[in-house]
């Protein structure tokens, strides 16, 4: 019996209903396959070395992208003298040299391994080699985001780190391939219970796919905007470690603190310190006493209510996300995607439970006033009702602050003055501060 997921490689614990024994678990007939079966494979081996020849164009085309984005050796002159120009080619030399030194250090230990196999049968060595191919392209892939980074090509880095999360998903990602395979295969074998099985397992590896996606690329993209805003090597480190070993993303984040936010988060939390600081003075002139902490509180939760309804009525992604396309909304990495978390954010921060744990900060009166609002946020309605669903909130919301304290809230960058403005933008760091904070 076998506890290796399809890859070859140990799984770590037994899977739920194991593919590996799909065919005596669920009484199915014999795979139909349309591999060419070799005559010391099993229906099953067979099975799963045509997932591994499935495998070999993705792979071709990540060492590609390592190749075209990763080692870009000539290009330096391209970058001035100002922006640490010599400093960066001598950083980007050495994670060079380092890609080359892991490259060749891979291939060295492919070769071993085929003169000398150790008893290992055919497929097991495949998937040997597979495995230690995985982690030193995964290894070559952080080489080649640091080097992108000495030369400052920030976007060239986080587009390597999600071709890294693609690598480190491809287990889950030939797990979904080959159930797909069973099920189309044998679409016409399968009875209604065994059908019913095989589609739970599917949505069981989805979502656990979807979810690991999720992690590994806010956790990379979080850890590459701690890198660019000049984060101690000691707070990137720990981050690192954390996203190794399966840390979630608020932990990576809270490790991290604000050095996890993009210069665009970093500019959004500015203002609303700027807004939040005018507002409370603003509240300390009209009412003639300094703001009370339950206050304060009462302050900054409804205003992050307000402009959380702000921001998404202009978010780019909406008319994807709402209406008959939300199911698109579930894709990660789309603009729609991110348009589903932030109105989820919206509608899990009115939620009874969550309201509740803000007693003791805030009066019930004030509590009960948000529980009240009982918003209707659903990505399912019209695009017309949501914009009328987060109008309601954000008047609700800035209507009680004026009642309450006689001023106006001003949502938008555009309403601060420019001296309000003063100093919110954001920078990033220059090459040698990075090269000084940064270490393999």
């Amino acid at each position: 019996m076998y506890n290796v997921d399809v890859n070859g490689i140990p799984f770590g614990k037994p899977i739920p209903i194991s593919m590996l024994e799909m065919s005596s678990k669920m009484n199915l007939p014999k795979i139909k396959s349309e591999t060419t079966v070799f005559p010391d494979l099993t229906p099953l081996e067979a099975e799963e070395q045509k997932i591994e020849t499935k495998a070999k164009d993705s792979d071709t085309k990540y060492r590609n992208v390592l190749e075209d984005i990763g080692v870009i050796e000539g290009k330096e002159s391209e970058y001035a003298e100002e922006l640490g120009a010599t400093k960066s080619r001598q950083e980007y030399k050495k994670y060079s040299d380092e890609l080359t030194k892991e490259k060749r250090a891979l291939e060295t230990e492919i070769r071993k391994l085929e003169e000398n196999p150790e008893g290992m049968s055919s497929f097991g060595l495949q998937s040997t080699i597979a495995n230690i191919e995985r982690k030193s392209l995964q290894k070559q892939a952080d080489l080649a985001i640091l080097g992108n980074m000495a030369l400052g090509n920030y976007n060239e880095a986080l587009s390597i780190a999600k071709e890294k999360v693609e690598s480190e998903l491809k287990p889950l990602t030939r797990q979904l391939e080959y159930l797909e395979d069973v099920r189309e295969t044998n679409k016409d074998l399968l009875t209604t219970s065994q059908k019913a099985k095989l589609n739970s397992l599917y949505a069981d590896v989805e979502r656990e796919k979807n979810k690991e996606e999720e992690r590994l690329t806010k956790g990379n993209e979080m850890i590459i905007n701690a890198i660019q805003s000049g984060a101690p090597s000691s707070v990137v480190e720990s981050a690192k470690g954390i996203l190794n070993n399966g840390g979630n993303v608020n932990e990576i984040a809270g490790a991290l603190g604000s050095f996890s936010l993009s210069p665009d988060e970093q500019v959004a939390l500015k203002i609303k310190k700027a807004q939040l600081a005018e507002l409370n003075q603003k509240v300390v002139s009209t009412t003639g006493s300094v703001v009370k902490p339950e206050d304060a509180a009462k302050i900054e939760t409804y205003t992050d209510i307000a402009r959380l309804a702000s921001e998404l009525k202009n978010m780019e992604g909406k008319s994807i996300a709402v209406g008959p396309t939300t199911l698109l909304s579930r894709i990660p990495g789309t603009q729609a995607y991110n348009f589903r978390q932030k109105t989820d954010q919206l509608i899990n921060t009115l939620a009874a439970g969550n309201l509740d744990k803000l007693k003791g900060a805030m009066s019930d009166k004030d509590i009960v006033f948000l529980q009240k609002i009982n918003t209707s946020l659903d990505l399912g309605m019209s695009e017309k009702a949501f914009n009328q669903e987060l109008d309601r909130i954000y008047n609700t919301i800035t209507g009680k602050l004026k009642g309450d304290y006689g001023v106006d809230f001003k949502i938008q960058p555009s309403d601060l003055s420019n001296e309000e403005l003063i100093d919110v933008g954001s920078k990033n760091i220059n090459n040698s501060q990075f090269f000084n904070n940064i270490k393999l």
